[in-house]
């Protein structure tokens, strides 16, 4: 899917650079693509997806080469991709971003495992410029589905909300009527204080937002807390 980012970002600075000719603007090259994720997987809860940058730096290495060589999109030396390490912090992520904002060089963020760092930054970007695109695999949650409020995040792995719409066609093909949501969540108890929802939570919490909009179906919440 990191490889798949980069391809798509080429491919629609290819589609608009007919429309930037026409609109007698000159592209401004290299384009800046910063890349937030944490040089360790860290809890997962805040990396449910163990994203790092380790692992996903190679992958960029590769579909840069093949944007310029192999599918031929941009010229050599078009794309600057910066890594910055988001150490999983909701200030610290957002701050590197900004940073670059300030310092005018990011066109596009990328990355931002942990939800929390991800919602300020897709939030401010619309307002950085022209408006900088976020594009990232993670933030499933239906929460970051509102356009109005996250108008340039493209969530590359889909949402929550395609497994809530499954969920309530099979509810209503089977004739079910109570659902009873059973999670693993440790957020806000004692020893686990500091820790992000799980998406164990944010997958059910998205079912649930489906099923309420139905009069004949009725949702009760039990709690499940495992120790590991």
């Amino acid at each position: 899917m990191i490889y798949d980012f980069l391809l798509l970002i080429a491919r629609y600075l290819f589609t608009l650079a007919p429309l930037v000719v026409r609109a007698q603007y000159s592209p401004r090259l290299p384009i800046d693509i910063v890349v937030g994720l944490p040089r360790d997987e860290g809890h997962i809860f805040k990396n449910p997806f163990k994203l790092t940058l380790p692992k996903s730096q190679p992958v960029f290495d590769v579909a840069v080469e093949d944007v310029y060589y192999k599918h031929r999109l941009m010229p050599p030396g078009s794309l600057r991709v910066v890594y910055e390490d988001t150490q999983l912090s909701d200030a610290i992520a957002p701050q590197r971003m900004v940073e670059h904002y300030c310092n005018r060089s990011v066109d596009a963020v990328m990355g931002m495992a942990y939800v929390y760092a991800l919602a300020p930054v897709a939030r401010m970007s619309a307002f950085w410029f022209g408006g900088v695109p976020v594009f990232t695999t993670t933030g499933l949650v239906d929460e970051l589905g509102d356009r109005k409020e996250f108008p340039l995040l493209t969530r590359m792995m889909g949402t929550y909300k395609t497994l809530a719409n499954l969920m309530y066609e099979i509810a209503r093909s089977q004739g079910w009527h109570h659902f009873y949501f059973i999670f693993n969540d440790e957020a806000g108890i004692e020893g686990g204080k500091g820790l992000p929802r799980s998406e164990c939570y944010f997958s059910l919490y998205a079912i649930r937002n489906r099923i309420q909009k139905e009069t004949d179906i009725i949702w009760h919440a039990v709690k499940l807390v495992l120790f590991v």
